[in-house]
């Protein structure tokens, strides 16, 4: 298992590649790895097979990929960026 805590490379959607393509080598075909990520990254939160739990008020529960904040507020955001660019900049007035 390896714990990965805020992942930079995640937020951007530059191919990186997926994190069990940066781990560790092997000569032998790779075992099911296990990852702990802390994130915000709609992109990692993507993982196929990922188990998303969310944690708020309420304690730590699973969570659907699509009802989470941050993807429903990132498709917002691709589906419309004039319009959050345009609020943000009338915010600064």
């Amino acid at each position: 298992m390896e714990v990965l805590s805020h992942v930079d490379t995640g937020l951007t959607p530059i191919p990186a590649g997926p994190p069990h393509h940066r781990s560790r080598h092997r000569s032998a075909p790779p075992a099911r790895e296990q990852f702990v990520i802390a994130t915000h990254s709609p992109i990692l939160l993507a993982c196929p097979d990922a188990a998303i739990y969310e944690l708020d008020d309420a304690g730590l529960a699973p969570c659907a990929y699509d009802d989470l904040d941050t993807v429903r507020f990132t498709r917002a955001f691709l589906d419309a960026p004039a319009r959050f660019v345009h609020a943000a900049l009338d915010d600064l007035d």
